[in-house]
């Protein structure tokens, strides 16, 4: 059989699907559109298009193919209804090809989408090996978990678990789909060592699935996948689980072997509640240069209330402060358009940033999911009305981190802004800044994209740390280069640019 993966983001769930189809003898392909000018930092469609990056181009490159079946990843942000009109094209063109969906919307909508996009076969809850696997191997529809999909009575809904099968978890990965066009990619290799989350945010999509259990990767195989990428040219890990260090026992065995075998460094997410100083020195000790937080906000009161995030301030401190000991950079998560949420919020929390000499305050927005608690919590508070409550169950919202899916004071946006310049100037001119409130100076006038790119520029240069936006940039700049390369190519062979 062969599978095709339609990808307008770079995937580890692709990564993960390409190892599973040469486990089982199936054909992999991958069709990646860069979709700079596209996505969800700024969208200019006919840069977009000027620079190679339009759907009708990628779409092609699929039909050449000739897949047998059609896989691709959907969210509930404003990609979601661009991905549906790609795969409607798909189906038009090739309509014995079958087409597979999952993601968290589709976890959390799988049924809906089946019923509202006849073009769509099947939909996967969950981790989607199992049931990729048993349909390359043309198994009972039945028997495959998490599996949605029609018969001519009806749509059925398989039995799921929200943790992935552990041996199709543990399949060997090499990360380079994305690496043979983009081989700056290379230098960092991004994989998780967990899946899963064992807390229950209002805000976040894990909130509503039963997660009883953590599955963790064998500690030797990720090792061995590590120096695999190693001596491919990989001179960092960045381990992109939710919390690196959910289950401490796990986290030091990786890390005792971490340190014997492999000799690049790592950075890796982790939760304040529970990085202590037995960890952090073991992380130190295993070449740790980064630690990524999620601390939202330093409203204690509206974290507990709105959230449902538990943590003390003095537990967000205390792993500031076990980062400035043991000298390992600190990148904290910050987010706006929490319910109640005040101006002098954000000013307080980026001064203690400061004071803790945090090496980057990433800024994020509210994302609305369908069923989420946060959405009621909004409702009450005249945030969003009930029409929106339908758009967002159906997915038909403007919503990705990096944009407001709720109003926003606009000074409050120009003080996202500010956040990429917390680690570069000293303490006492950033609180002239923010106490003055100079930030307010900034014109109204100026396209939100424009502070979006002047952050993830600055993020790019200033926070090696910052791996994600170097990689974003890296991909903006080598597509560019190329499209404006062949382009030159053509005119000079006389064809038309």
């Amino acid at each position: 059989m062969r599978f095709c993966f339609f990808s307008t983001e770079i995937s580890l769930t692709a990564e993960r699907f390409s190892a599973l189809c040469k486990r089982v003898r199936a054909e992999f392909f991958l069709v990646y559109n860069p979709s700079i000018f596209n996505d969800y930092l700024v969208k200019i469609p006919f840069l977009s298009k000027f620079f190679g990056c339009d759907d009708e181009n990628y779409i092609e490159k699929l039909i050449k193919k000739k897949p047998d079946l059609v896989g691709m990843t959907l969210y509930s942000d404003v990609q979601l209804h661009r991905k549906l009109d790609i795969l409607k094209k798909i189906k038009e063109r090739l309509p014995d090809v079958k087409i597979i969906v999952g993601g968290h919307h589709v976890t959390i909508s799988g049924e809906d989408i089946l019923k509202r996009f006849s073009f769509i076969d099947f939909a996967v809850r969950g981790a989607g090996e199992g049931a990729l696997e048993g349909i390359l191997k043309e198994k009972d529809l039945s028997e495959l978990p998490g599996l949605i999909y029609r018969t001519r009575e009806k749509i059925v809904c398989n039995n799921w678990k929200f943790s992935p099968n552990e041996e199709l978890y543990n399949i060997p990965q090499k990360n380079t789909l994305y690496s043979r066009k983009f081989p700056y990619l290379k230098k960092s290799f991004v994989i998780d060592s967990n899946y899963g989350c064992l807390f229950s945010c209002s805000f976040c999509y894990h909130s509503i699935f039963d997660k009883k259990s953590i599955v963790f990767r064998d500690p030797k195989r990720l090792v061995d996948d590590i120096l695999t990428a190693q001596k491919n040219g990989a001179k960092m890990v960045f381990f992109f689980d939710d919390n690196f260090i959910i289950l401490k026992q796990k986290t030091l065995e990786l890390l005792n072997i971490y340190r014997k075998k492999i000799s690049i460094p790592f950075i890796c997410i982790v939760h304040p509640t529970l990085l202590d100083e037995e960890l952090i020195n073991a992380m130190k000790e295993a070449g740790c240069i980064g630690i990524e937080m999620g601390v939202q906000t330093m409203n204690e009161e509206l974290r507990k209330k709105y959230l449902k995030r538990f943590e003390k301030d003095k537990d967000i401190i205390n792993t500031m402060r076990l980062a400035q000991k043991y000298n390992i950079p600190l990148k904290i998560d910050h987010l706006f358009g929490i319910p109640d949420q005040t101006e002098e919020d954000h000013i307080r929390a980026f001064l203690i940033y400061k004071k803790f000499n945090i090496s980057h305050v990433s800024t994020f927005f509210l994302m609305l999911y369908p069923k989420l608690e946060i959405n009621k919590i909004l409702l009450e508070k005249g945030m969003i009305d009930n029409n929106t409550l339908v758009d967002i169950e159906k997915g038909n919202i403007s919503n990705f981190h990096k944009h407001p899916a709720v109003e926003v004071d606009p000074n409050i946006l120009k003080l996202e802004a500010m956040a990429a310049l917390i680690p570069i100037f000293p303490y006492n001119f950033i609180k002239l800044i923010l106490k003055k409130r100079l930030y307010r100076m900034m014109p109204n006038s100026l396209p939100f994209w424009f502070f979006r790119f002047f952050i993830y520029f600055l993020e790019a240069i200033f926070s090696k740390q910052h791996v994600m936006s170097r990689r974003e940039m890296y991909i903006y700049y080598k597509t560019m280069k190329d499209s404006i390369v062949s382009k030159i190519k053509e005119f000079l062979k006389g064809g038309i640019v």
